[in-house]
């Protein structure tokens, strides 16, 4: 498990990488306004914990429904969502800690997000 904050500009930085290289997840962006954006990645490996305010109020990543046919979507700040990356192994649990956008009435293009790498527990291996 690795936890980690961060901060980039997102219009300079659309795609952004959590976590170490052998443990790494990758998130698109796109803002739609101040306090809130889009996120994508490859269908069915991005789900809305809409009942989550913080990152440790998600037990088990693996529990969530990842439609497959999702691949984006939209966060607000103060918002959790998980994502399953591409070795299907992974799970980053990002929380939305702040979005700005200079186009839109800030004078920063910066998200901050907090966020905790996990491992599937064996056990919830499908």
């Amino acid at each position: 498990m690795r936890k980690d904050d961060v901060r980039f500009d997102h219009i300079l930085q659309t795609q952004y990488v959590l976590g170490p290289s052998a443990n790494r997840v990758a998130i698109n962006w796109s803002a739609a306004h101040t306090g809130v954006s889009h996120v994508w990645v490859g269908p069915g490996h991005i789900a809305h914990a809409r009942h989550a305010r913080e990152i440790d109020q998600v037990d088990d990543p693996a529990a969530m429904w990842f439609d497959p046919t999702i691949w984006q979507i939209t966060v607000s700040n103060g918002e959790v969502f998980v994502v399953l990356g591409e070795d299907d192994r992974t799970f980053a649990i990002v929380k939305v800690v702040r979005i700005l956008d200079a186009g839109r009435g800030d004078d920063r293009n910066e998200v901050t997000l907090s966020y905790e790498i996990r491992a599937r527990d064996k056990s919830s291996a499908q």
